[in-house]
């Protein structure tokens, strides 16, 4: 999942500058923003996993992402759209 994130945000850059009127370095933000939260959740999901039980972790990773999509989905500017980035990955981690 974290690989096609990555390839729709590299995919959609120009176009997500044409539609938030920002430049490329502005956009690339969203990117790293997922791969902070990334780094961040790898370790902490294991011991999530353990002290919740992973079926658990797994469903509130879901219901993180999906929130985290919608709010991409109706991003009304670009720190909304890094916001939304950072809180899409619990689901990948």
């Amino acid at each position: 999942m974290s690989i096609l994130d990555a390839t729709i945000v590299n995919v959609a850059v120009p176009t997500l500058g044409r539609r938030f009127h920002a430049t490329i370095s502005s956009i690339q933000w969203v990117m790293t923003a997922y791969l902070l939260a990334f780094a961040t959740v790898i370790p902490l999901s294991g011991w999530l996993s353990r002290r919740f039980g992973a079926t658990r972790v797994w469903i509130g990773a879901l219901a993180v992402f999906m929130a985290g999509s919608v709010l991409a989905g109706v991003s009304w500017s670009l720190g909304t759209l890094v916001l939304s980035a950072s809180s899409r990955v619990s689901a990948a981690g």
